[in-house]
């Protein structure tokens, strides 16, 4: 066999051993890379076995769709109740009873985002007295008649986000 290795020319051993020498690089970076893939599966899992790694991440996985089903139903609760929250709210200053008052009295509308909730009016009057009135809202109407300032609060309030 010595025999055989003496009589190669010395480029064909030099190729040959380039060869092996890329050979062996090549399989050293499929070693790394499969390494790799390895510790990526079994993320620091002690683990005997593959079997206890896919139980265990399978279990994860079910916790995670648990927690998923949970915070989407406390999602929908949470805009269930922003829906009904106050969340439109218009002032409109404005003077009831001609020159010699200023504009004391308003309306304020208080409303959700389907347009309900409550338009509170104060009318001050010249002598320093004050009424205060409160009207439930349904959807933008009332069912006590609602005056041009409350009407405009209402309409104001809801353009606003």
């Amino acid at each position: 066999m010595i025999h055989l290795f003496s009589r190669l020319e010395p480029g064909v051993v030099a190729i040959g051993a380039a060869v092996g020498l890329v050979w062996l690089l090549v399989l050293q970076v499929l070693f790394i890379v499969l390494w790799v893939k390895y510790r990526r599966l079994f993320r620091g899992e002690n683990a005997h076995d593959l079997e206890d790694v896919i139980v265990a991440h399978g279990d994860k996985i079910e916790a995670i769709r648990k927690r998923e089903i949970e915070t989407k139903d406390a999602l929908g609760r949470i805009r269930h109740h922003l829906e009904r929250a106050i969340s439109h709210v218009h002032v409109v200053r404005f003077n009831p009873f001609g020159a010699g008052v200023a504009e004391q009295s308003f309306s304020v509308a208080l409303l959700d985002d389907t347009a309900s909730g409550v338009v509170v009016s104060c009318l001050q009057s010249g002598d320093g007295s004050s009424r205060v009135y409160g009207k439930p809202i349904e959807q933008r109407n009332s069912t006590h008649r609602l005056s041009p300032e409350e009407e405009k609060a209402i309409a104001e309030a809801m353009k606003t986000k």
